[in-house]
């Protein structure tokens, strides 16, 4: 039952996050290059001056066609106060981190001829539903190899001078699409760990890319616990994440940690690549959350892991399925660093089994621990990668993890903020009344076919995958405190 409702969420994430793409290049719209200040902060005492951005939803601020949900009513009900292509009811990772450095959050790729100005603050290049590989959630949708390839060709362009990537940060973000698109496609439990691995072997060489190109710093996220969205637990009545979901993002984060560290080893700059631990901050979030409602700490990735790791560790597929995964990482990260730019920052896994579409199975209460021990496999070899490259460069600390796993925990358990969102905390704001809608759905009479929350602020999770504004505000918060004290 545990693998049939994980390929359930994953089928349904390709309904739900992102309909089929007709005019990738056909995003129009405003952008405002807000939320800027000077005098930000520094990741690791490093100081960039540009952002360029790689990656999925989770950082995407409006490359995507105006037919995909983030440029749908009620998304951007917060900020904006309208629909402006992101993944959210207001601002996305992208822009917390871009506020903390100082900087505008950068022109979206798909904007960049109507937004020349703010080029130089930087590029995202990031688009919502892609992967490491192509992907069935979003297809025709640019992975992150061509992501990388479009940053190339500025460079190419002049668009942007090499010389001054030695002062930029690059944000990387992987969100499990690769894993939605290998179930969704029939792979098999035996296969699973052999496309992690490849995934995070690519994410490796991606950030490796990334750095090569002249970025001085590369930030990668670890994946956030799927187990735990509420795509997941609503089946729960977002109640209990889904143990299996969780245990892709532990696997992915855990080799992504491995892959991290071999890039840092290789790397003559100390510290180029980093991990932003996503998993740990949402994990932290949503229990912290648990133990303010006098339960026990730790009591929403309470696990049946134990029972249902089995599953996965006894095929042997399954390590080099999530190595392949890292190892893409890897070379897309040194591919960016190669490009010039002077650090490469890739994300880690978030605890995916803490997303609504796995805890909606509890009722919104129980993240699910082996999807969850999935992503911290993933961002361990994503870890390991990044120490590689950066012990390959010749950059002190070129590239970097952001670790979202860790900041989605701390989060979700609340131990790293005096914030406490409403209860159930898996529980999203935005979702479909029923099976086959989400968040914006309308029917054939243009009839609601969702329900939205009073007040998103009181809630961690947007919809059935996204976190809040106030979510990802919370979870930067515990991000930011990684980097104050390196």
């Amino acid at each position: 039952m545990e693998k049939q409702n994980l390929l359930c969420f994953l089928l349904s994430c390709c309904f739900f996050l992102l309909p089929l793409l007709s005019d990738i290049q056909g995003v129009q719209g405003s952008y405002s290059g807000q939320y800027h200040r000077h005098g930000g902060g520094g990741v690791y005492g490093f100081h960039p001056k540009k952002l360029f951005v790689f990656g999925d939803s989770y950082a995407d601020t409006g490359n995507l066609p105006k037919s995909f949900p983030g440029w749908q009513v009620p998304y951007g009900i917060t900020f904006p106060g309208k629909p402006e292509g992101h993944f959210s009811d207001g601002r996305v990772l992208t822009e917390f981190l871009a506020k903390y450095l100082g900087l505008k959050s950068p022109v979206p790729y798909a904007m960049r001829k109507h937004k020349r100005k703010l080029a130089r603050y930087g590029m995202n290049f990031a688009y919502g539903g892609t992967g490491v590989f192509n992907t069935t959630v979003a297809v025709g949708v640019p992975n992150m190899t061509a992501q990388i390839d479009f940053f190339q060709n500025l460079l190419k362009e002049s668009a942007c001078k090499k010389s001054e990537l030695k002062s930029s940060l690059s944000l990387v973000t992987v969100s499990g699409n690769d894993y939605t698109t290998y179930l969704a496609e029939g792979g098999s439990a035996q296969g699973v760990p052999s496309f992690v691995a490849r995934v995070v072997n690519q994410i490796a060489v991606n950030m490796k890319r990334i750095h090569d190109m002249g970025v001085t710093k590369v930030a990668v996220g670890a994946i956030e616990p799927l187990g735990c969205l509420p795509e997941v637990t609503f089946v729960s009545s977002f109640q209990r994440c889904n143990e299996t979901s969780n245990a892709f993002a532990i696997l992915h984060n855990s080799l992504l940690q491995q892959a991290v560290a071999k890039l840092n080893s290789e790397c003559k700059d100390s510290g180029a690549f980093i991990i932003l631990d996503l998993y740990d901050a949402f994990d932290s979030i949503l229990n912290r959350n648990a133990e303010t409602e006098n339960e026990s700490v730790g009591s929403l990735l309470d696990s049946t892991f134990p029972n249902d790791s089995s599953f996965f560790y006894s095929n042997e597929g399954f390590p080099s399925y999530i190595t392949r995964v890292v190892n893409q990482i890897a070379v897309n990260l040194k591919r960016i660093h190669d490009m010039g730019v002077r650090k490469v920052a890739v994300k880690a896994i978030e605890p995916f089994g803490c997303l609504p579409e796995f805890t909606v199975a509890n009722s919104f209460q129980q993240c699910n621990e082996t999807a969850n021990t999935l992503a911290k496999l993933h961002n361990t070899l994503l870890q390991l990668a990044v120490a590689k490259l950066n012990s390959e460069s010749k950059y002190p600390g070129a590239f970097i993890i952001l670790d979202l796993y860790d900041a989605f925990v701390s989060v979700l358990n609340n131990k790293e903020t005096a914030v406490k969102f409403e209860s159930p905390i898996l529980k999203p704001c935005c979702f479909g009344t029923s099976i086959g809608y989400r968040c914006g759905s309308l029917n054939a009479k243009g009839e609601k076919m969702y329900t939205l929350c009073d007040n998103p602020n009181a809630t961690f999770f947007w919809d059935n995958v996204h976190p809040t504004q106030a979510g990802w505000r919370v979870v930067f918060f515990y991000l930011k405190s990684k980097f104050e004290k390196s």
